[in-house]
């Protein structure tokens, strides 16, 4: 029926043809990230229909550029994301190394097969989670450049598998002796990092501005997450750095941890001396925010309630940091074994549990 298109073969490979603000011809194999050999009148008809809805949304409203690159796409998503107000620091870094990968490609030819090519290659020089990073930088840049009606669809991106998640805790004696071999204010700073779980890049720019002291709370505006706030009154550890930093202020510092009047710019080297020292050399600042996920919840606090207060807005990023540990499954195990058997003593309970181990 005219209007609505048709698959036809050309030189033995499926194409499809359907008119949207100008005559569109498309290869199939192309647009669905597969060898032409492996593409049926059916994927051509399904893509065919599939091309018309979007045609029917107003999604198609423009011929693509065949000759936009992926440089141009990266430069648009950075303005885009400038204009928005993000914090453009590590995502221009993202996005200049993405445009020195891929950025001489044009956008068109970034079909799924194409992009499992370039990841491959990837792999051999980078981390998978360095990979998978980039390619969610691209992926970002290709939507943006849909909704700007520059490209007809986004393409099929490959799936990277990583698996570093760390796992690191600190048991409080542990950080005690490592707090031990730390100066002011790298002492004050990393204790307050320790007992809120935020990150310590927020704790080290902290101003008196975000500090409420009649309220008793510690307030962010432009974090990573956006706002977060976090009481500290109920906190008597974190009370006392607070006060304690009061007192010390500097003229003319509006820095809650500073060094004689300047902002505290980086402490890598004292805490690796202090971990060094205090023997536990694989430590990092980020296994503070882990332990404070671990203990509230060990405390009984509820997820949303945790996310509030270490400052996460995603439940998957709360599921990543609370690793379970073997001493909260093993409460587990003997509540349920209590739940049961109620009708057996906790004395009889140990004793039956040494006759088992025998």
């Amino acid at each position: 029926m005219r209007g609505m298109g048709r698959a036809f073969k050309r030189n033995g490979h499926w194409s499809i043809y359907y008119y949207a603000k100008g005559d569109r011809v498309e290869s199939v194999a192309r647009a669905l990230g597969i060898p032409p050999e492996k593409v049926t009148r059916q994927d051509a008809e399904r893509l065919l229909r599939r091309r018309l809805a979007e045609k029917a949304r107003g999604e198609i409203v423009a011929l693509p550029d065949t000759r936009l690159t992926v440089a141009e796409i990266l430069d648009a998503y950075e303005a885009h994301l400038e204009i928005g107000g993000a914090k453009m620091g590590p995502m221009r870094s993202l996005l200049r190394a993405v445009k020195r990968w891929l950025g001489d490609r044009r956008v068109q030819a970034l079909t799924l097969h194409a992009l499992e090519e370039a990841a491959a290659q990837a792999l051999r020089i980078w981390k998978p989670g360095t990979v998978q990073t980039r390619l969610y930088g691209l992926r970002a840049a290709c939507v943006l450049a849909k909704r700007h009606q520059r490209l007809a669809h986004v393409p099929d991106f490959p799936t990277i598998t990583v698996r570093n998640a760390r796992q690191g805790f600190f048991e409080r004696p542990n950080f005690d002796r490592i707090h031990a071999y730390l100066r002011d204010p790298v002492n004050d700073l990393m204790l307050a990092v320790y007992l809120t779980g935020w990150r310590s890049s927020e704790i080290m720019t902290l101003t008196w501005d975000n500090i409420d002291r009649v309220e008793g709370s510690i307030r962010i505006y432009d974090s990573k997450t956006g706002q977060k706030v976090r009481p500290y009154a109920e906190d008597p550890e974190l009370r006392a750095v607070i006060e304690r930093r009061h007192a010390i202020r500097a003229l003319g510092c509006p820095f809650v941890f500073h060094r004689r009047g300047r902002p505290v710019r980086d402490f890598s080297k004292a805490w690796d001396r202090a971990r060094r020292k205090a023997g536990f050399p694989a430590a990092i600042p980020h296994d503070c925010r882990r332990t404070a996920y671990r203990d509230l919840f060990a405390a009984g606090v509820d997820p949303f309630t945790a996310m509030g207060l270490v400052g996460h807005t995603s439940l998957t990023t709360v599921k990543r940091y609370n690793i379970v540990d073997l001493a909260r499954m093993r409460g587990g195990l003997t509540r349920l074994d209590a739940a049961r058997h109620p009708d057996v003593s906790p004395t009889r309970a140990r004793s039956r549990g040494r006759k088992g181990q025998a």
